[in-house]
């Protein structure tokens, strides 16, 4: 009588699996499906841990929102001290006789800022050195510049004609000092400030880059009210318009500050120099 054969079940960790005779896996017709061996879970408990993450989750949202509002008040508090009030606390005290030289009060807030930037992981540093967009915005920046130069100069020529080119003809060694030593120690210093900082450090208290360049050209204006004339401040938020463009266009302050020289040492050129000249 010959030998029976029985096939033969073995268990495994996914279920049972069919083997033929001698223990070697039937081919052919395919056992029962395997069938993962899950854990019973309590769905109450379930839903009571779920409950207990979703309110985890609220807490946790809530005092991120919490800390976010304070420091977007902080932040404006900031803003609003560095470049409104201390302008203004400049302005009153030249207005009653405490006169506190412009130049070295910017070097000192331009100082303490340079600090604050160079302590912050999230700035970038490439901002201080690389000259982006040179060949695209250089043509723009200089296109531009000639025209309003243009505009400038025939306006100086047509109201003032007593004052086209005044320090260049009358205060020679002045002016190139100005040309050689303005760039250093005004232009950079204003646009680390002004541009750097300022979009790094506020870009958060307004809704899109449009409002941060408005606000950025309001406070560089503002400032010069330290000039003592209306057409100081006007030009200069004009101009703050201008180079706040250029630096959203590049993030290169080196650009920007070419730029701004530019527009300064016309200023000083042209005959437009006694409105931005005496508070040095």
């Amino acid at each position: 009588m010959g030998i029976q054969h029985h096939r033969q079940r073995r268990s495994g960790p996914l279920g049972q699996v069919a083997f033929g005779p001698g223990g070697h896996r039937r081919r052919g017709r395919r056992g029962p499906a395997p069938v993962a061996l899950r854990p019973v879970r309590n769905a109450r408990a379930g839903s009571m841990a779920a409950r207990r993450l979703h309110r985890a989750r609220r807490r946790w949202l809530k005092r991120r929102l919490a800390r976010a509002a304070r420091t977007r008040i902080w932040l404006a508090v900031e803003c609003g001290l560095l470049f409104v009030g201390l302008p203004s606390a400049l302005w009153l005290g030249r207005v009653l006789g405490l006169r506190l030289p412009i130049v070295p009060t910017l070097l000192v807030v331009t100082g303490a800022i340079g600090l604050r930037l160079a302590r912050d992981p999230y700035f970038d540093r490439r901002v201080l050195r690389a000259w982006r967009g040179l060949r695209i915005e250089g043509r723009r920046i200089l296109t531009t510049f000639a025209l309003l130069a243009s505009l400038l100069t025939l306006l100086v020529a047509g109201l003032t004609p007593e004052r086209l080119f005044d320090m260049p003809r009358q205060q020679t060694t002045l002016w190139a000092g100005l040309m050689v030593f303005y760039p250093l120690f005004s232009v950079f210093p204003q646009e680390l400030i002004y541009r750097a900082f300022f979009f790094h450090r506020y870009r958060t208290l307004f809704a899109n880059r449009r409002l941060t360049l408005l606000a950025s050209s309001l406070a560089f204006g503002f400032v010069h009210v330290l000039y003592g004339a209306w057409i100081s401040v006007a030009l200069t938020t004009v101009g703050g318009l201008l180079f706040g463009f250029t630096y959203l266009r590049t993030r290169s302050i080196l650009l920007v500050g070419f730029e701004h020289a530019l527009y300064g040492c016309f200023m000083f050129s042209v005959g437009l120099g006694h409105f931005f000249y005496r508070a040095f």
